[in-house]
């Protein structure tokens, strides 16, 4: 809809139960299929006809929050590690790559 082209693909479009059911069918085409997923759902289908082209404007795209969540606080101090990791340098390469940041 924000693109103004939702009545022309209305008749094309299809929904899938999940991102490998739909990067399944999109690794099965025949070329003309197209598929929107999480960078790291497309990369799982690497080398099965599926190659993620580039992320979608920062204005079509979600954001999704992760926060840590514990069930012991004395396991806390490692947890408090665990973000500072992932804060650094190294642990941020690791993400972009992945997709995931």
């Amino acid at each position: 809809k924000e693109l103004g082209i939702a009545n022309q693909v209305k008749n094309k479009t299809e929904r899938y139960p999940s991102a490998a059911a739909l990067m399944e069918r999109v690794g099965a085409g025949q070329g003309n299929e197209i598929g929107f997923g999480q960078i790291p759902a497309i990369r799982r289908f690497s080398g099965h006809g599926v190659v993620v082209v580039d992320p979608l404007p920062h204005e079509l795209s979600n954001t999704t929050t992760y926060a840590p969540a514990i069930t012991n606080l004395q396991a806390s101090d490692d947890v408090k590690g665990f973000l500072e990791f992932l804060e650094m340098p190294t642990a941020r390469r690791i993400l972009n790559a992945a997709g995931t940041v």
